[in-house]
């Protein structure tokens, strides 16, 4: 019996900590099928760049939501903070992609593709926010 609770103290940190990684996982997970929902519709490239903004919106919410969960006293800084280095990200990644001579990938495709970096700095706050919470400083 002895053994039975020690076991059970060992494996309910073990399980509350992967509820809490996962949960933001599953958050994640969903902005991008929602994204991939929204990509399988035959869509203008317009369209397309509307798909991928809301994406960067919905791993935005995601931030938003770890900031208001574990941030609390900081949470307005921090969320400004992520805002304007998204909206900094975005146009750095514009001017990346959209070079001075034009080929045929100038245009919605070039547009279409500066979001990447955008999205990849979303995810990596977010993995970082989530290091820093499990890190038990």
């Amino acid at each position: 019996m002895k053994q039975l609770i020690t076991i059970f103290l060992l494996i309910l940190p073990i399980s509350t900590y992967a509820e809490t990684a996962l949960n933001y996982e599953t958050d994640i997970e969903k902005c991008d099928k929602q994204f991939e929902h929204d990509m399988d519709r035959n869509l203008t490239a317009a369209e397309m760049i509307a798909a991928t903004d809301s994406q960067v919106v919905c791993y935005e919410s995601v931030a938003h939501k770890i900031i208001d969960k574990y941030y609390s006293k900081q949470s307005k800084p921090m969320k400004n903070n992520l805002h304007e280095s998204i909206t900094a990200y975005k146009r750095t990644a514009n001017d990346m992609y959209n070079p001075d001579r034009c080929y045929n990938e100038c245009g919605n495709l070039t547009a279409l593709m500066a979001y990447s970096p955008t999205l990849d700095f979303i995810k990596n706050y977010i993995e970082h926010l989530t290091d820093a919470i499990n890190s038990n400083f």
